[in-house]
C-alpha cells in the first residue's frame, strides 16, 4: 500500500505543498504577479527523497497555474529542468533573462 499524495496551493505561504501519508514532504514556492507566476524555489524534505515527489509537485503546480491563466516564469533550476522535459498543454513559459529554453528536437 502506498501513502496518499495530496498537493494543494497554499496562498498564505505562496507555495504549492505536497503531503504524503499526512506529512508535509515539500513545497514549490512562487511569486504571483499580474498574469504571471514565478517559481523561485522547490524543496523536498530529504526524508522523502527518491520518491519522485518533486516531479509530481511541479507538474501539479504548473498545471494549476496554467489553468488559472498565468504565464510561467521558471527561476528555480528544478522547475526549469522539468519544464524543458515535459509539455503542459496551454502553458506559456516566459524564460528569465539569460536563461534559454531547451532547443526543440
Amino acid at each position: 500500500m502506498t501513502d496518499q499524495i495530496v498537493i494543494e496551493r497554499d496562498n498564505e505561504r505562496n507555495s504549492y505543498v505536497i503531503q504524503t501519508g499526512g506529512a508535509e514532504a515539500g513545497y514549490a514556492h512562487f511569486i504571483q504577479g499580474d498574469g504571471e507566476i514565478t517559481f523561485d524555489h522547490t524543496h523536498i524534505d530529504p526524508a522523502f527523497g527518491g520518491q519522485g515527489l518533486a516531479a509530481k509537485l511541479v507538474e501539479a503546480a504548473i498545471t494549476d497555474a496554467t489553468a488559472r491563466g498565468s504565464r510561467i516564469i521558471p527561476v528555480c533550476s528544478y522547475v526549469q529542468g522539468w519544464v524543458r522535459a515535459h509539455e503542459v498543454p496551454g502553458a506559456v513559459i516566459e524564460w528569465p533573462e539569460g536563461i534559454e529554453a531547451a532547443p526543440k528536437a
